[in-house]
Parts: structure tokens; sequence; C-alpha cells
């Protein structure tokens, strides 16, 4: 590049964008994913994703779970794995002995 070209920014905004790496949701198909492959919903980065729905947006999470069992996903294990994920344990805890 010469010192006395000058870069015009929209250029090179669109540079990036063009450069960007496309990511794509895990989310996007799952239920289907899960009827072919029923571990699909278990990938690090489908459960990651579940856990930010699940606590951003409880209806599309519910609404998805539902598929998702539809589909034959176990999801009570899911819930479990879920809940590893974010280190909710749910309940009550731990009770107190009566003595």
């Amino acid at each position: 590049m010469n010192p006395d070209d000058t870069v015009e920014p929209d250029k090179l905004i669109t540079d990036a964008i063009d450069g960007a790496e496309e990511i794509p949701d895990p989310l996007a198909g799952l239920a289907e994913k899960t009827a072919a492959d029923p571990g699909a919903p278990f990938m690090p980065e489908a459960l990651e994703a579940l856990a930010a729905l699940k606590s951003d947006n409880r209806a599309a999470f519910e609404a998805l779970r539902s598929q998702l069992k539809k589909a034959g996903c176990r999801v009570t294990a899911l819930d479990d794995a879920i809940a590893e994920e974010t280190g909710d344990t749910g309940g009550r805890g731990p009770t107190m002995p009566i003595c």
C-alpha cells in the first residue's frame, strides 16, 4: 500500500464484513438433527446455546424443548446437562438432618 493512497472507511468496513467468518446458529434445525442423531443437543455448542436460550427467552426454550422431545431427545437428561452447563443444581439443596 502506498502511503499517499487514502483508504475509504466504507471500503474498510465492507472488506471486514466480506472477510468475516460465518458462525452457524447451533440451535438452527436442532430438532431435525436430533431425529437423526440423538446426541446432537448434547454437543457443547448446542448445550451452551440452549442454556442461554433458557435464560434469555424461556418461552422459546420450552417450545424448542418440546420439539426436541418429539424428535426423540431424552429431555430429562438434557435438563440435567443444561443445569451442569450453567452450574445450576436446582432444587432446594441439602436438607438439615433432624436430631
